[in-house]
């Protein structure tokens, strides 16, 4: 009943990274790097620009429950906002130096169980000023990229090991709707098809990337998960950070000619103390786990089930909840 398969595992057991759990509220601030070139190399557009830079916040937002593929599951949802420009003359557009801004506004919906993505959706807002004189400013593209993925795309195959490989195969399909003046947003449409992803983790330890690495500094122990298509063409990675219940540095490759990099510049989980945004996340302050007895039985055993409750590390008992 699983959607992937596991093509290697390691042996080791050490250095283990299992789910997260996130709460409503949990903040992450991303450093990020926009490049649209292949975008605008695609649109036969007469166009130099560089690397947009900004900020990128993402917020969990909500938990609850949806029915994907008939199955009642419990989900996040993460908003993302950001603000990216390429700086007062950093954009050539027909001749006309200027400033070119995007404002990126999006929600994903992720299976809480593992994190694998159900359904992902953004829009970009394009806007470019000639001469770097604001009023003048003109949109050049309102687009919106919807994707579906039925069973949700697995990014982690939990617990992640140093070696591990697996495919994530899925039905997916992307609608692109919107407006531009210099390409049609409908030629980025996919059709529900299957399809399928391959991961692997290849490296562990402090991100680094072309001699960069993320501001946060509490992240020395990620994992680098490489992602490849269907073709064998690389989508990305992630450096996943499991002491901040994410990714410490996401590179995201588009089939419709854009990379984005967010470098992790700080982490607020909610009901925490002991923190510090931009290198440590802290404790929670409120924490409730549940142990079975055993990690397998046979069926319709018996096995006790205990539940802890602890409020700044202390046992919390015959307490209301």
């Amino acid at each position: 009943f699983e959607d992937f398969e596991v093509s290697f595992a390691a042996k080791s057991e050490a250095n283990v990274k299992d789910v997260p759990t996130w709460r409503i509220g949990d903040t992450w601030v991303y450093e990020t790097k926009f490049d649209v070139a292949g975008l605008i190399q695609s649109a036969n557009v007469s166009a130099s620009i560089q690397t947009l830079t900004g900020d990128t916040t993402m917020e969990v937002t909500d938990i609850m429950f949806e029915t994907i593929l008939g199955v009642q599951t419990l989900v996040y949802e993460l908003t993302i906002e950001g603000d990216y420009s390429s700086g007062n003359s950093g954009a050539t557009l027909e001749g006309a130096s200027g400033r070119l801004e995007i404002e990126y506004d999006g929600i994903d919906i992720l299976r809480a169980s593992d994190l694998a993505v159900w359904d992902s959706t953004f829009t970009l807002v394009v806007d470019f000023a000639p001469f770097n004189i604001g009023f003048l400013s003109q949109e050049l593209a309102d687009i919106t990229f919807a994707t579906i993925y039925e069973p949700p795309r697995e990014k982690y195959d939990f617990p992640l090991r140093t070696g591990d490989q697996w495919t994530s195969t899925y039905d997916s399909a992307t609608n692109v709707t919107g407006t531009s003046d210099y390409f049609d947003p409908t030629t980025f449409d996919s059709p529900f098809v299957e399809d399928n992803t391959t991961y692997q983790v290849t490296t562990d330890g402090t991100p680094l990337e072309d001699g960069d690495s993320p501001s946060y500094s509490g992240c020395t122990d990620s994992h680098k998960v490489n992602s490849w298509n269907n073709t064998g063409t690389t989508n990305g990675f992630e450096w996943y950070c499991d002491s901040v219940r994410s990714y410490a540095w996401y590179r995201i490759i588009n089939p419709a000619g854009f990379q984005i990099d967010w470098l992790l510049k700080s982490y607020s989980p909610v009901d925490s103390s002991g923190g510090n945004p931009s290198s440590s996340p802290g404790i929670r302050n409120s924490v409730i786990e549940v142990v079975p007895e055993f990690v397998a039985i046979l069926p319709n055993a018996t096995e006790e089930v205990v539940g802890h409750f602890t409020v700044n590390t202390a046992n919390e008992v015959g307490k209301n909840l």
